[in-house]
């Protein structure tokens, strides 16, 4: 081989070399992953001081929570109660009082997925009976712990079940009694149904497909007190729709009385799913938390923003899946699913 031959060779080998090398640090550079996302949570400021009207006071720390399920006050507004797959007790101002598996079946039916419950009406709250809400209906439970059971004569004017309505399709997502009625929010079956609080007699079904839109899954409900037993609004949370949907005692729907809005001004829900959790207060103002959204807002009843309760510090920043909210005597609190703490919230002065 002579010399030109062997110098172009080394030429095509250099040629190659480079362009291995330009090749490898091209692969490099561009097939890195992407930076990870800054979530969307972490890209404004706290909300400025004047929007807060409510005051950090203290907090609980509760067990360790992957699902929870509901949070609630009684109505003595002593003790809090949680349910995961197990049921808790909780003091204002002390640790666990008690806990408790939740029962896979109760009288010997199957009752399935538990995903809420409520305080039992009329029962003294030394004696812990609370109502079940499952796929296949609504279920009286006397739960197992150190306080005295109810006397056979408190419990026997309770129906000890409610199954009526619910099918194969049933979603339940949310139950409240009030007036001497319970209330099940079913968006399997897309319907609102009442039932008779001492019977469990189905005495009204709302279908909630014949909005428009249809009311959609994740719903959660609370009841406005509008003077009597027959003078009250169900409000359903319809996070699918960024809405709140009242439902009048005599099953219909005021269009016009509808209110929800999306969008990035700190009045309006900003949540991924939103409005998720509330609860009315009894001047008819909503306090809302917003999944995936660290900031709980209170709106008056028209559904205009009046002020912020708690902003992302109080949440450490944290994405605040699914936080519920409670009411008690002015003072808000907010059960942190990812911190296990109930933080208690004052008004300002």
């Amino acid at each position: 081989m002579n010399k030109t031959n062997l110098n172009s060779l080394w030429v095509l080998l250099a040629g190659l070399g480079i362009g291995v090398i330009v090749f490898g640090v091209f692969k490099v550079i561009f097939t890195q992953a992407p930076p990870p996302a800054v979530p969307h949570y972490m890209m404004r400021p706290e909300p400025p001081e004047e929007k807060f009207g409510y005051q950090f006071e203290s907090l609980l720390s509760t067990p360790s929570l992957e699902m929870p399920l509901d949070f609630s006050l009684d109505p003595s507004g002593r003790l809090f109660f949680i349910l995961d797959k197990k049921f808790y007790l909780i003091g204002l101002t002390a640790p666990i009082t008690s806990e408790a598996e939740i029962p896979q079946q109760i009288d010997g039916a199957t009752i399935g997925t538990v995903t809420s419950a409520d305080w039992a009406p009329d029962i003294p709250v030394d004696s812990l009976t609370v109502y079940l809400g499952a796929n296949t209906g609504v279920y009286q439970w006397v739960v197992p712990t150190s306080m005295p059971e109810p006397k056979e004569d408190v419990l026997k004017d309770l129906a000890k079940k409610f199954t009526a309505g619910f099918t194969e399709n049933s979603r339940l997502d949310s139950i409240r009694f009030f007036g001497g009625k319970l209330f099940v929010a079913d968006s399997g079956a897309g319907e609102l149904r009442v039932y008779d609080q001492k019977s469990g007699e189905l005495i009204q079904t709302i279908n909630l497909s014949a909005l428009n839109p249809p009311c959609g899954k994740n719903l959660n409900i609370d009841i406005h007190f509008g003077g009597s037993d027959s003078d009250y609004t169900v409000w359903i949370a319809d996070p699918d729709n960024v809405r709140f949907v009242p439902i009048q005692s005599d099953g219909q729907c005021s269009a016009s009385r509808i209110w929800g809005q999306r969008g990035k001004a700190l009045e309006s829900f900003q949540g991924l799913f939103a409005p998720s959790r509330f609860v009315i207060e009894p001047d008819g103002s909503f306090i809302v938390a917003e999944n995936n959204y660290p900031c709980v807002k209170k709106f008056r009843p028209d559904g205009t923003f009046e002020c912020v309760v708690a902003g992302d510090r109080a949440f450490n920043w944290s994405k605040s899946d699914k936080p519920f909210v409670a009411s008690f005597e002015g003072k808000i609190y907010i059960l942190t699913p990812e911190s296990s703490k109930i933080l208690q919230f004052s008004p300002k002065p």
